[in-house]
């Protein structure tokens, strides 16, 4: 009975928000500028938020690091398997040595998200799924620090956002570490939305509506500014102001998700299935994303909107078809409707 009171609970909107967060890092990887710079804003800060507001203390520290590791390591495993499988195959056809496989290895224990250079050797990103380390240590940090003081929570968060966004500039540290240091922030804040929302359920309708409209401009003016967002290895473009601007920006999302649940019930059923297995989503699409070589910009926008047509229906089908799988649903931690990612 109490596993069907869990499933009750489960709030729609926010897998609808996830849905469409998935859905535009696919269509941040067709390589438009124009489209990135809009999508940039949004895609990744708000699963750091909602991973941070979400994020509860109910079982021990041990306990959850592990739930954590299970839900997020072993599918970056599993796929960067299958990556250097397909690699090898591929290899294998095209006559390249054994240090091409050596390579893929190196890469995914790097498990960095762009490509990196070390010394006079140079290795691709390990693709999308850097997300999942990034997460991972985000979590297990902030969780950490559930367990003392809120005023040295706060000093620690900072004090590790900083460490995360300065470094990078000055030294490359390996599995995502400088991403998963920046992403305790975004969590952080989700996680204060969780302590403010008794708060924010009472704050007048006229003041919500004010704060939204304002959002909205913030945010029109990020996409208008943008600099850079590449929270794949923690950059934040113009700092503070895009920190803020990011927030209201996921806000927004998360608004206009609740909206789509509550007035367009067929488009948030598609977007909220996306959303709830947004980890699986990720993995296939960094398969195919890492072992099919396309060249975007060498195909008009037309062709460029068919192929990512083509690419989410082959997605959502083999996600359709994984999904009815125990196994599968077990490492993602959605038993008995649990989500635990």
């Amino acid at each position: 009975m109490q596993e069907i009171s869990i499933v009750k609970r489960r709030d729609k909107s926010v897998d609808v928000a996830r849905g469409i967060a998935i859905i535009s890092i696919v269509l941040c990887h067709m390589d438009n500028d124009f489209i990135n710079r809009f999508l940039f804003t949004f895609h990744i800060p708000i699963f750091y938020l909602i991973s941070g507001y979400y994020l509860s203390s109910r079982d021990s520290l041990s306990s959850f690091i592990k739930r954590k590791g299970k839900a997020l390591l072993i599918p970056y495993l599993i796929t960067s398997a299958v990556i250097i499988a397909i690699q090898a195959i591929k290899g294998a056809i095209e006559g390249y040595g054994a240090a091409f496989l050596k390579d893929w290895f190196i890469v995914a224990v790097l498990g960095s998200g762009l490509p990196v250079t070390l010394g006079d050797s140079y290795f691709y990103g390990i693709g999308p799924i850097w997300f999942l380390i990034a997460t991972f240590i985000g979590e297990s940090v902030l969780r950490t620090l559930m367990e003392v003081s809120a005023g040295k929570r706060i000093l620690f968060v900072a004090l590790l956002f900083g460490i995360g966004y300065i470094s990078k500039d000055y030294v490359y540290l390996p599995l995502s570490i400088q991403a998963g240091l920046v992403s305790v922030l975004f969590m952080y804040i989700g996680y204060l939305f969780k302590l403010s929302k008794d708060y924010i359920a009472v704050i007048p309708k006229e003041v919500k509506v004010f704060a939204t409209i304002s959002g909205a401009i913030v945010w029109i003016s990020f996409v208008y500014d943008f600099k850079s967002f590449w929270l794949v290895y923690g950059d934040i473009g113009n700092g503070v102001v895009d920190l803020f601007r990011s927030i209201c920006a996921s806000s927004l999302i998360i608004i206009i998700s609740k909206l789509i649940n509550k007035y367009v019930v067929w488009i948030a059923s598609f977007l909220a299935f996306i959303g709830r297995y947004s980890l699986l989503v990720l993995c296939i699409h960094c398969i195919e994303f890492k072992c099919i070589d396309l060249r975007y910009s060498e195909f008009d926008p037309g062709c460029v909107l068919l192929i990512f047509v083509l690419k989410m229906v082959i997605i959502i089908c083999l996600t359709l078809l994984l999904s009815k799988n125990r196994t599968v649903n077990r490492f993602l931690g959605l038993e008995n409707g649990r989500w635990e990612y």
